[in-house]
């Protein structure tokens, strides 16, 4: 599946790159999958479709996912 990135959303609080949207259109179980560059790096994670917007959707940004992770790494050990 093709697709490009329309626009990124920031968290106004944390100025912070958290979401990427995506002129992609998604099918149901698409939620979950990667979205990588032409260098097969990870940019997001697809979360959900646009309904408002044709061929639009939502995926959250790896660098978030990444923070995630450490976040939950901390609290883990």
């Amino acid at each position: 599946m093709e697709g490009h990135i329309k626009g990124i959303l920031q968290n106004r609080s944390s100025a912070s790159n958290d979401f990427l949207e995506l002129d992609l259109d998604l099918y149901h179980g698409d939620s979950g999958g990667p979205i990588l560059d032409d260098q097969g790096r990870l940019l997001g994670m697809i979360m959900a479709k646009r309904e408002s917007e044709p061929n639009s959707s939502i995926a959250i940004a790896s660098n978030k996912i990444h923070l995630q992770y450490l976040q939950y790494k901390e609290n883990v050990q």
